[in-house]
This record gives structure tokens, sequence and C-alpha cells, in this order.
């Protein structure tokens, strides 16, 4: 999930409170509750508000330079589900994934960081070149369950 993109510069402007940043995106695209006191808050404040506010302050980084912070969940935060809340998720990312791959005018452009979601694409996209074509490759069915 990416929960932060900017430019360099509104990067180290935001960096002294990075982490409430981070912890807000969290909550409000994970519904996921983060606290002040946790490890993980902790260590959002020394590596992005402190480490990476070191590295990017460089006279040789460009300010327009875009800055993207994505937030993994863990593999074991994957089998807790109480309120549903990864049923919703997968449903968001399914419904995004579905538009933006149905916008592209002349093709569109998929680039994963991801080597599970890369390849899934990959499998996907061999299965819809062997098919038949009668119009624009719909073969995303998949991502509509």
């Amino acid at each position: 999930m990416l929960a932060y993109l900017a430019t360099k510069s509104e990067f180290l402007r935001d960096a002294v409170g990075i982490e409430d940043v981070v912890r807000d995106a969290v909550r409000d695209q994970l519904g996921l509750t983060i606290g002040k006191d946790s490890a993980e808050y902790a260590s959002w404040r020394n590596s992005l508000g402190n480490a990476m506010f070191h590295v990017l302050n460089s006279p040789l980084i460009p300010g327009d330079v875009g800055v993207a912070i994505e937030y993994r969940l863990k593999e074991s935060a994957l089998k807790v589900d109480r309120d549903g809340t990864l049923a919703k998720t997968d449903q968001l990312i399914r419904n995004t994934y579905r538009t933006l791959l149905t916008r592209g005018m002349r093709g569109t452009f998929i680039y994963c960081t991801n080597e599970q979601t890369r390849e899934f694409f990959k499998k996907e996209l061999e299965l819809a070149r062997a098919m038949p074509q009668t119009g624009p490759v719909t073969r995303f069915s998949r991502l509509e369950k």
C-alpha cells in the first residue's frame, strides 16, 4: 500500500512528523491502528524522519525528485481478519487494478515491485495473449472475484 507520495522538498518539510503521516495512511487505507508507543512507529520516526531526511537533504538530489513510502503487512498479519478488513482491502485492490488496467487508450504499462504480483500479472497476460482476440484484452476475471 502506498502510504506517502511527494517530492523531495515536500518530504523534507514533512519529515519532522512523517511517522504520523504514515500511521494515518495505514489507519485510513487498511483500518489498522499503530500505537505511538509501538516499535513500528519508532522505526518510522528513526528511519524515515531521521535517516532518510539526512540522506535526501543533499543539494545533489533535485528538489522535485519523487519520494514514495510503501507499507507492507507482515505475513502473519494476513492470517488475522476479525472485522473483514482484509476482504475489504482485497476488493479495493482488485477494483483499483481493474480500473487502472482498463483505462489505457493505446495500452497499459504495468510495473510491479513485488515479485509475487509481477508473476501473477505475467501469467495472466500470457493467458490473455493465448485467447482469440475479438476486441480489447479483458482477461482479468480473477481480479473481479
